[in-house]
């Protein structure tokens, strides 16, 4: 799939990969705002594009969401995080000083 055009401030998404949440309706995909890359999500009709985690320090980049669509990996500061849907649990999976990217949930 393309990356969507129609990000925040008319930018186009900077993935391939914009990875679809079923279970909440969404797809998110990363853009690079003010210096920093940030996660959006938008609806799979076009829709308007928000913020998934305002207010977030961290790189938000490649990433990937849980089968049920609670949990997002993905990457900031060279490391793995692990996040839930409300942005409220952040948990560091590795540490590591070396580059770390593009995570993903594997089914057992």
């Amino acid at each position: 799939m393309a990356a969507p055009t129609g990000g925040p401030d008319g930018k186009r998404f900077l993935s391939d990969e914009c990875p679809w949440n079923k279970k909440e309706g969404f797809i998110s995909c990363m853009s690079k705002q003010n210096g920093q890359y940030r996660l959006f999500t938008i609806s799979p009709d076009g829709g308007s594009a928000l913020r998934l985690f305002p207010g977030e320090t961290l790189a938000e980049s490649y990433h990937s969401w849980s089968p049920g669509g609670e949990w997002l990996d993905g990457e900031g500061n060279y490391n793995i995080y692990l996040k839930d849907r409300k942005g409220k649990t952040s948990i560091r999976l590795t540490k590591s000083d070396k580059l770390e990217q593009a995570p993903v949930f594997v089914l057992k």
